[in-house]
């Protein structure tokens, strides 16, 4: 990212060679004193990446892209991809689909919230290409509502990391003053050594946790309305894909933080499920319902589809035209070699054609075309229908 860190490691002792990693407050970071090779963004994402402990399938499949972005929303934990044979088919196939963690090892009694992943990606792929075409169309009005859910949201967070700051400043400072009177105190005599050995090691420990904390919550405030100027690199991010019909790997690190999974509910009869989709820069930002037209690589894809699907349906009708002719064929075959069948065929034939004239009969009569006969033989009257 073009920044220089100084004091990364540091020894106890000048007779000691043995370096140790020195805490991240106690590092000093020059910022664009080198030459850049890659965005904070691209460099933040990777080391998210790299957190995330994604293991190979036991069948050698690659780990699912989806591994450590969703969460529960109930217990907050990540959400565990299972791939495991499920044997209650006849065929035995992989499960796909995402379950809590904590379910899976039953603590906490969570429940399941089980989801697909087709279905997952199904609404990730909906919710990225309204947003996009939402700050494509709507720049100006995604900016404001971008802001003032911002501004909503950290008024309350600042005001109370500025609390916590100055009590642990304070707290610091007491430390400061402690720590100074208990070397006082142990240089004349007053308390055994191990006794102040106990006391300066908690104390160090505090200072130090102390010292973490306030850096922390400094640089929080700091960067107060910092992801407000996010809003413009979600613009440029949303501007990059303006023709996709597929959700990428690359699409999926770039916009999604996270996902939350709710429970699913069947109170009306139906499953449903709720998703907080959170992207990157923006947060959980939902946009308003609207129509949003095909893409051209969407009405390509659909286009070659309608004529995948046409053709196969065409395959489908000639091979029952072919069965349909070979079976006919087969039939005609036996009757020219059995007579049996044959004279079957020509009494049911017979028979068939009798019921035809008496329903003729019957339907002249009906209308008055005819009059109706005492006895009707339909072999001697086929002339007179």
């Amino acid at each position: 990212m073009g920044n220089k860190v100084l004091r990364k490691t540091y020894t106890e002792s000048y007779k000691q060679r043995k370096r140790m990693a020195s805490p991240k407050h106690e590092r000093v970071i020059f910022e664009g004193a080198i030459p850049q090779i890659i965005d904070p963004e691209t460099w933040h994402t990777a080391q998210r990446l790299r957190r995330t402990i994604r293991r190979p399938a036991k069948n050698g499949d690659p780990p699912y892209r989806l591994t450590g972005l969703m969460y529960c929303a109930d217990c907050n934990s990540k959400m565990t991809h299972d791939r495991t044979e499920d044997r209650r088919t006849i065929k035995s196939q992989r499960k796909n689909h995402y379950l809590c963690s904590n379910y899976r090892q039953r603590r906490d009694g969570c429940s399941m919230h089980f989801i697909k992943v087709p279905a997952a990606e199904e609404l990730i792929l909906d919710a990225v290409k309204r947003v996009a075409y939402y700050v494509r169309t709507n720049e100006e009005e995604f900016v404001a509502k971008v802001r003032e859910k911002s501004v909503a949201r950290q008024e309350s967070v600042i005001q109370e990391s500025k609390k916590n700051l100055t009590k642990q400043k304070r707290r610091r400072d007491e430390l400061d003053t402690l720590i100074k009177k208990l070397y006082e105190t142990f240089a004349t005599g007053k308390i055994p050594e191990k006794l102040f050995d106990k006391m300066i090691a908690e104390y160090y420990e505090e200072q130090t946790s102390l010292e973490a904390s306030i850096a922390g919550l400094q640089n929080q405030i700091d960067t107060w309305g910092a992801d407000i100027e996010k809003t413009d690199k979600f613009i440029e991010l949303a501007n990059q894909y303006t023709d996709f019909a597929e959700l990428s790997d690359e699409m999926v690190n770039r916009f999604i933080e996270k996902i939350v999974v709710h429970e699913a509910d069947r109170s009306t009869g139906a499953r449903t499920q709720h998703l907080e989709i959170h992207f990157n820069f923006i947060g959980n930002f939902v946009p308003p319902v609207m129509e949003i037209p095909l893409m051209p690589k969407e009405v390509a894809k659909l286009k070659a589809d309608t004529e995948e699907a046409e053709r196969l349906e065409q395959e489908r009708i000639a091979r029952k035209k072919e069965i349909a002719y070979r079976k006919n064929l087969k039939y005609r075959q036996r009757l020219r070699d059995d007579p049996v069948l044959r004279a079957e065929q020509n009494a049911k034939r017979k028979e068939l054609y009798a019921q035809m004239r008496m329903a003729l009969y019957e339907k002249a009569v009906a209308e008055g075309e005819i009059p109706p006969r005492t006895k009707y033989k339909p072999d001697q009257n086929k002339t007179a229908i």
